[in-house]
């Protein structure tokens, strides 16, 4: 184990009122001791915190930023000027915020799931668009959204009241067919630092749901195939991440990808033993390489 010649400063960009992302933090605080940084969680709406004090700020679990999103990218952009290291790089942070980055992973051949993108005036050729693509049963969603956020099932029986209620709310949408295999088998998340695979597990939803957000966590060992499949999807992508969560569904022995999440995913470190100091190892080595540059 190398050390750091100097102490370091990594502030954690939270949400405080949320426990869980503290539980994974505490893991991480504890292990990046190891590599003399002290790490310290800190709110993200923050409006007291001099930033200066810290050698990198490192987004973690901002999970309300899509209420606040121009107060979120302002924020990324007061990093930048200041100097800031952050960690994933603003960049990747406003790519991955708008969902319509799917488009650009389909345009490198990686398999993902079927997605029409509507504007808030398009919503009343919702029904025309079902008919066009041979759909029904589909799931409609913000493009910039998190945590299920106005994330919605329906179908032609019921599309009309689906676009009176969803005209209540000037977003720009998205439109995808509803994965069957989330109910049959669950939603596959693989975590990778620095591009390396760390562990996966396996999301189901609640009964009577299609939400994976509230259902179970599985800690899982995914056949060799789906995580060489996986590491496939990073390494196509190629991306300056510190860390990723590829979010996909089994079909017809391939990963169809449904997400992949660079800003504030749920790592699930506190599931897996080990993971937390697999994570600081990679970190403080991205620390110590930027303070050599």
């Amino acid at each position: 184990m190398y050390f750091l010649a100097a102490i370091l400063h990594l502030a954690f960009l939270t949400l405080d009122k949320y426990p869980p992302s503290k539980f994974d933090a505490e893991l991480l605080i504890e292990s990046f001791k190891d590599y003399k940084i002290e790490a310290r969680t800190v709110d993200w709406h923050s409006t007291d915190t001099n930033w200066s004090d810290f050698d990198a700020v490192f987004v973690f679990s901002t999970w309300d930023y899509h209420y606040y999103y121009p107060e979120f990218l302002k924020l990324l952009q007061n990093f930048e000027e200041k100097g800031i290291k952050v960690y994933n790089p603003p960049s990747l942070l406003r790519w991955n915020s708008c969902k319509t980055y799917l488009q650009d992973l389909a345009h490198l051949n990686l398999k993902t799931i079927e997605t029409v993108y509507i504007s808030y005036a398009e919503l009343d050729h919702l029904k025309s668009i079902l008919i066009e693509n041979g759909w029904d049963d589909c799931v409609i969603k913000p493009q910039i959204s998190a945590s299920a956020y106005h994330t919605y099932r329906f179908n032609l029986s019921n599309i009309e009241s689906t676009i009176e209620f969803l005209k209540n709310y000037d977003e720009p949408y998205m439109i995808q067919p509803f994965a069957e295999e989330i109910i049959s088998e669950g939603e596959w998340s693989f975590i990778f630092f620095d591009n390396e695979y760390s562990h996966c597990l396996l999301k189901k939803p609640k009964d009577s749901d299609f939400k994976v957000q509230g259902g179970q966590k599985i800690p899982i060992t995914p056949p060799e195939w789906m995580l060489k499949e996986a590491q496939h999807i990073v390494d196509t992508m190629n991306l300056s991440a510190c860390f990723s969560r590829i979010d996909v569904i089994r079909r017809n022995d391939e990963l169809i990808i449904m997400e992949i999440e660079l800003i504030e995913p749920d790592l699930f470190l506190r599931l897996f033993p080990k993971s937390a100091d697999r994570f600081a190892k990679k970190m403080s080595e991205k620390l110590l390489n930027s303070n050599v540059d």
